[in-house]
């Protein structure tokens, strides 16, 4: 059987985030419910920010915050169009965010860095000062 469930992360710029699906082709609303599957018991939920799947029929992916500021979602991956889309546990959403990041801080610091792209996807960072 399907379910949604909550993926701890540590997202902290919600703005990069909600980048990282506008990214990927994904819209944000606000103050919305997320598309599931009919009988889903959190589908009546609203989240301050729903990615609505660009997929006819595809699942939503609700994101809300913890008391310490993290984001989580709130998604069923049953509907196989998100993983499709967005990599197996968000790996598309998750690299573009931490790779966002690591930018940001490396020119805040004014420092010089190279991003290499290893077959298996994986980055490899390489900065200097």
């Amino acid at each position: 059987m399907s379910h949604s469930v909550n993926i701890k992360t540590q997202f902290k710029n919600i703005s990069n985030l909600l980048q990282q699906f506008e990214k990927q082709g994904w819209c944000i609303q606000m103050n919305q419910k997320c598309t599931t599957y009919p009988s889903d018991p959190r589908r009546d939920e609203t989240h301050p920010y729903v990615a609505k799947n660009p997929k006819q029929g595809g699942y939503d992916i609700g994101i809300n915050k913890d008391n310490e500021g993290n984001a989580y979602f709130i998604c069923d991956f049953f509907d196989t169009s998100i993983q499709q889309q967005l990599g197996k546990n968000l790996q598309k959403i998750r690299q573009g965010y931490a790779l966002d990041e690591i930018k940001s801080f490396m020119e805040n610091e004014e420092m010089e860095y190279r991003i290499d792209t290893l077959e298996s996807g994986e980055l490899v960072v390489i900065a200097e000062k």
